[in-house]
């Protein structure tokens, strides 16, 4: 029975290579090849995790996305509620909207198209570190899943997608390092939890330099090499300039020259009731660090397994660089985060700025044990597939992004409203 299972599965997979072969033809040239598979998963993403527009088509149920709008024909407005207050010091995205004319609804266009840029630039990353088209396509529709990119297209209240896109972009591409003056304050001034993501970017450049060189037998003596310090002293510098740059106009903000300085006092007072909150609600507060990129969790476990049995010495003679500190330095840094947005009740947001991380983590699996992980990620896709995009309220309810075909018949023909009334409590708690 095991063997007649195994070769089903063995059967079923080389039937969904086959199918993807043919559809993105290894004769392709390779931007060409990360477009289509860009599409082909942003299709996806779009059909399985769609917006509830039932709650965004009415101004009392759209949340933020109201208050996108209001920022859209005036960045400085100050005219916000407290729980809105924080959008004075992510002003970026309305001040492009402001400009170039995007108004009502329009105000999601650049999130939106920002998602699909993303996974155009992930669908990079990855087929160019592994140059296994097969692995990339299947890797790219899990992630593809994740709220990392689902929130950019199905939560409109957020603009986290551009963060992501100008970070992006020097990991898929070699930038010149003086692009972070002007990318890291940008992203800043989309969300403050950029910073992170700008952390892990570094050690993600760091580790790309020293594979990509030809320096790897002895990585202790030639860390300093002087081409690779010139480049890290540069992209580390850079990165500090912008970092000045955030904090400066953090000082213009606070200091009100501009407009009146925004009341974030409700989000500074979550800070000392942390352990009240967190004793509290914990549970949900689990599920929804967990749902940020659910099952996608699994490369980076598997992949400390992985390192658990192979000693640091042995990797770097088989490798040339030693995975193990090296990925034990980048989970330090996620654990770190991890604890300190644990007061967000939007955890599963504040995780998806970890998303350099899950990248790392299934590169080097890739690269240890390319066998197991190609197995891994026919099932870890499949279980993303299987499952919904949703996060949970503080009273355990899951509030979940829809499939398109369920959100046209709530929206326009009064699905759970009109008729089959029995499924009305199923979209109380959704996404808004």
């Amino acid at each position: 029975m095991k063997s007649l299972l195994k070769d089903q599965n063995k059967l079923f997979f080389k039937r969904c290579d086959n199918l993807i072969l043919k559809i993105f033809s290894t004769q392709e040239i390779g931007w060409k090849i990360d477009i289509k598979i860009a599409l082909f998963a942003f299709a996806i993403t779009i059909f399985f995790v769609f917006p509830s527009l039932w709650l965004y088509f009415k101004q009392d149920t759209a949340g933020r996305l109201t208050y996108q709008m209001l920022q859209s024909e005036n960045p400085l407005n100050r005219d916000l509620p407290l729980t809105a207050q924080i959008l004075s010091y992510r002003f970026l995205v309305p001040t492009l909207n402001y400009f170039l004319g995007l108004r009502g609804y329009n105000v999601v266009v650049i999130p939106v198209i920002s998602s699909l840029i993303n996974l155009f630039l992930i669908s990079r990353i990855i087929r160019k570190s592994t140059k296994d088209i097969l692995f990339s396509v299947i890797c790219v529709i899990g992630i593809s899943l994740t709220w990392f990119i689902t929130e950019g297209t199905a939560f409109w209240n957020t603009t986290d997608s551009v963060s992501h896109l100008l970070l992006l972009l020097p990991a898929a591409f070699k930038i010149n390092p003086t692009y972070f003056i002007f990318a890291l304050p940008s992203s800043l001034f989309v969300d403050e939890r950029s910073i992170f993501a700008c952390t892990f970017l570094w050690l993600f450049l760091i580790r790309r330099d020293l594979m990509g060189g030809n320096y790897l037998n002895e990585i202790g003596t030639n860390f300093f090499n002087l081409k690779i310090n010139r480049n890290l002293l540069l992209t580390t510098f850079s990165m500090f300039i912008g970092l000045i740059f955030w904090i400066l106009g953090r000082y213009i903000i606070d200091a009100g020259i501009i407009a009146p300085t925004p009341d974030i006092s409700i989000v500074t007072q979550q800070i000392p009731d942390f352990w009240v909150f967190i004793l509290k609600n914990w549970p949900p507060q689990i599920l929804n660090y967990l749902s940020s990129f659910r099952w996608v969790y699994f490369f980076p476990l598997f992949l400390i397994i992985e390192l658990l049995k192979k000693s640091s010495n042995n990797l770097r003679k088989i490798y040339g660089f030693n995975f193990k500190d090296y990925f034990g330095l980048h989970f330090l840094v996620f654990l770190f985060y991890s604890s300190i947005v644990m007061i967000n009740g939007d955890v599963w947001r504040s995780m998806s700025f970890t998303y350099f991380f899950i990248l790392e983590s299934i590169l080097i699996l890739y690269t240890l044990n390319k066998k197991f992980i190609l197995v891994l990620n026919y099932w870890i896709t499949f279980l993303m597939l299987a499952t919904p995009a949703c996060f949970f309220g503080l009273n355990l309810t899951p509030q979940i992004s829809f499939p398109l075909p369920v959100v046209l018949l709530r929206t326009y023909f009064g699905f759970g409203e009109s008729y089959m009334t029995f499924f009305k409590k199923l979209f109380i708690f959704v996404p808004s």
